[in-house]
């Protein structure tokens, strides 16, 4: 798998379509507003774990509606908000119900060990993307996630690292621009929208690869 040229299509893809930056921002905003909302409750500590939480199954939910998007970019080269819109309605509950799900995984992971945690993101990399492309239900989709990702075990990691390494970048760069008052936050809102368009067709098209190659070698 040539990631050079999957990285490249989606910062070509992203250029060609800014709307697939939409729901990382809007998921991004309404996570600002229930900060503000949680941290003022007197059980602050209870709040923010409540909030980790809710922003994980947003950021989730958000990835599969962006997901769908990218799927239309890369067949037609251009997203419709109509069908962006259509496309999100269709898959609500079913991303909603999966964004829940992984949410519980990845987070019952971490409370075990780091590595747990990672582990967990890894094989659930490709949720998304099986629910979009082949209409599965969430629990189908985790598992088909987990198929791909061990069959084609060393191109995943690859892939899961340099996304990872790409978040850890950008968040060391919105602390930076956290210290800019206004301007600064809207840069981060640019930023983590365009990165969330660009992750979700770099993840889609990888999918797209590995599922196909291991139908080949059956």
């Amino acid at each position: 798998m040539d990631l050079g040229s999957i990285l490249k299509e989606g910062v070509e893809v992203l250029k060609r379509n800014y709307t697939l930056a939409v729901p990382t921002v809007v998921a991004t905003f309404i996570t600002a507003l229930l900060a503000l909302v949680f941290l003022k409750s007197p059980e602050h500590t209870g709040a923010l774990a409540a909030m980790g939480l809710v922003s994980m199954v947003l950021n989730y939910f958000s990835q599969g509606v962006t997901v769908a998007m990218a799927r239309e970019a890369l067949e037609k080269g251009r997203v419709s908000s109509g069908k962006a819109l259509g496309t999100a309605s269709a898959f609500f509950l079913t991303f909603l119900t999966a964004s829940v799900a992984v949410t519980a995984l990845v987070s019952l992971g971490f409370m075990l060990l780091i590595i747990p945690g990672f582990a967990a993101m890894l094989f659930l990399m490709f949720v998304f993307p099986a629910i979009v492309v082949r209409a599965l239900r969430p629990v189908e989709a985790m598992k088909e996630s987990y198929r791909v990702v061990r069959a084609n075990l060393g191109d995943s990691i690859i892939v899961f690292a340099v996304l990872v390494g790409m978040v850890i970048v950008i968040a060391l760069v919105n602390m930076a621009l956290s210290t800019i008052p206004v301007v600064g936050d809207f840069i981060s809102l640019v930023i983590n929208g365009a990165f969330g368009g660009f992750s979700s067709v770099v993840v889609l098209r990888a999918y797209l690869i590995l599922s196909a190659r291991g139908q080949q070698a059956a």
